[in-house]
């Protein structure tokens, strides 16, 4: 663009805007995406300044490609180009049309800002940036004015000579709108100013420098680097006044897509990225929706089904190594208990499954039987925990068994599913009655024992169906037959100190007399055979001392057996 400075300079416009930016340099209010319209100035027809072998059209089109892609590196910005190749955007337009349409078209797109791109010639050097006036849309003024200061911070930061931010009137007097606003006041000299402001976007031009300068090109115009670096300078500048930040994390591009960024730029990460979806699994840079794995980040181990972390899933996953507990998407590392998957119910500890695991463990259906690490439906027997030693039956704890059970140890004796260690009596098993005591079967006891069907007479633990003889207890002498007390028994049985008087079952020690059975005659003091002969039937007959089988002697009683 060829240099045109109005003969005044708008001084009030410095004195209004130092009131509005005594605090620092105007931003604008946060919005969800800013829209931006980068005009880079002039084009293969409508050509600009040349000099030194440079065209201004070429220069200004690599200052906005630079532009663009400095800004695409921007969270919550889309940027538009009035056109990307050397070539004119409107086919077939008059200067004034193009310039027109250019605007147009920041319109259409509901633009936030204009921005035209121009190099300048004439006989001066530096940048120049041009605002609109405060007339008609007097935001557009404040607006202008605080995106061009954020720009020329950064132009003078490149060693770019900076000549001034101007706003400037047209300063014709035929009555159309190139001259005044439908306000009545002066309209904005410049064409994409003013018609930016027709079409509601506030519009600037930047001047980068001049072309005509022999300096300013040297130095800048003629090194593409340095082009570049003029697009970051606008571009960081825009950035500043919408308050933007550089993509990090996964951010989409132009075209929707995401992608994982670290300071604007795409990068070769791999591994999980959060967006406002949930997490996400990255395979250098790019969502892979393919990837059904374990994953982790700063909060934990995470599992992520086509890419995503799944958080309705739980129970047990494989890495490939090790299983794990996953629950609610997350992998529990303070997991301890049981996971089911196709194969059976598994036992995890600290969230991992614990292939040496041995012993009980609960779930909301009962206390089960684990064998190296998985669930044994085979298994029927004891299991030790802290509380004490329990019953096994197919695997589950059955807390109505009540019986023995064997282990290494010894058989023992349950009740309701649990060892009683208090218990000492009789137990059944498929081998016959046993005894125990304090819960253990005592296979060194010979005596007798007590069930809800009477006395029994146990030897080496067992009963024995096939003992008939005399047993003792606390209680004193009875009498057995067939392993059964015979609490009807009225006779005499032997033991290591002699023959006794049973009668009903006991010795009966309050006797004294002769009694008589079959052919014998037995002559009984305290219940203790001190004689005994065989008589004939007559002799038993005549003796009035002896007593049939079965009877007692007058005025004694029987005795029962204790407890």
């Amino acid at each position: 663009m060829k240099k045109r400075k109005a003969a005044v300079l708008a001084a009030a416009a410095f004195a209004m805007t130092a009131a509005f930016f005594l605090n620092g340099i105007r931003r604008a209010e946060a919005a969800d995406n800013v829209v931006v319209m980068l005009d880079p100035g002039h084009d293969s027809t409508h050509t600009g300044a040349a000099a030194y072998g440079l065209k201004e059209q070429q220069l200004n089109l690599k200052i906005g490609l630079a532009c663009r892609t400095e800004l695409e590196k921007y969270d919550g910005i889309t940027v538009y180009m009035t056109h990307d190749t050397i070539a004119c955007p409107f086919e077939g337009s008059t200067t004034k049309q193009d310039l027109i349409q250019r605007t147009e078209y920041a319109g259409e797109v509901g633009a936030d800002l204009f921005v035209s791109l121009h190099n300048n010639s004439g006989d001066d050097s530096g940048y120049e940036i041009y605002y609109p006036n405060n007339h008609y849309v007097s935001e557009f003024n404040d607006i202008g004015y605080a995106v061009s200061e954020h720009i020329a911070g950064y132009l003078s930061e490149m060693g770019i000579y900076r000549n001034g931010l101007y706003t400037r009137d047209s300063d014709g007097e035929e009555d159309d709108d190139t001259n005044w606003y439908p306000d009545g006041s002066r309209a904005d000299y410049y064409s994409v100013i003013r018609n930016s402001k027709y079409n509601g976007v506030p519009g600037i031009i930047v001047e980068h420098a001049y072309l005509s300068d022999a300096g300013d090109t040297h130095v800048f115009l003629s090194n593409d680097n340095m082009l570049v670096r003029m697009g970051q300078a606008d571009a960081s500048g825009i950035a500043d006044y919408f308050g933007l930040h550089k993509k990090n994390g996964l951010c989409t591009d132009k075209y929707g897509d995401w992608h994982y960024y670290e300071d604007g730029e795409v990068s070769d990460y791999t591994g999980m990225a959060l967006n406002e979806y949930g997490w996400w699994y990255v395979t250098d840079g790019e969502i892979d929706d393919s990837y059904t794995g374990i994953a982790e980040n700063e909060y934990g181990r995470w599992y992520m089904q086509d890419g995503v972390v799944n958080m309705d899933y739980t129970g047990m996953l494989c890495d490939g190594a090790e299983w794990y507990y996953v629950q609610g998407g997350y992998v529990n590392d303070a997991y301890t208990g049981m996971a089911c998957n196709e194969y059976g119910w598994w036992y995890f500890e600290d969230g991992k499954l614990n292939w040496n695991y041995t012993g009980m463990a609960l779930n909301e259906y009962g206390w089960w039987y684990f064998e190296n690490g998985v669930l044994n439906w085979d298994y029927t027997g004891m299991v030790c925990n802290e509380y004490g030693w329990w019953y096994y039956q197919n695997g589950n704890l059955n807390r109505e068994y009540t019986g023995m059970a064997l282990n290494e140890y010894g058989w023992w004796y349950f009740e309701n599913g649990f060892l009683n260690l208090n218990y000492t009596g009789m137990a059944l098993n498929e081998y016959g009655w046993w005894y125990f005591e304090n819960g253990n079967l005592n296979d060194a006891y010979t005596g007798m024992a007590l069930n809800e069907y009477g006395w029994w007479y146990f030897e080496n633990g067992q009963l024995n169906r096939e003992y008939t003889g005399m047993a003792h207890n606390e209680y004193g002498w009875w009498y057995f037959e067939n392993g059964l007390l015979n609490e009807e028994y009225t006779g005499i049985g032997a033991n290591s100190y002699g023959e006794w008087y049973y009668q009903q079952g006991r010795i009966g020690y309050d006797f004294s007399g002769k009694v008589k059975f079959d052919d014998t005659e037995y002559t009984i003091t305290e219940g203790y055979v001190v004689e005994k002969r065989i008589v004939n039937e007559t002799e038993a007959d005549t003796a009035d001392t002896v007593h049939t089988a079965g009877t007692l002697p007058a005025g004694e009683e029987s005795s029962t057996l204790g407890k």
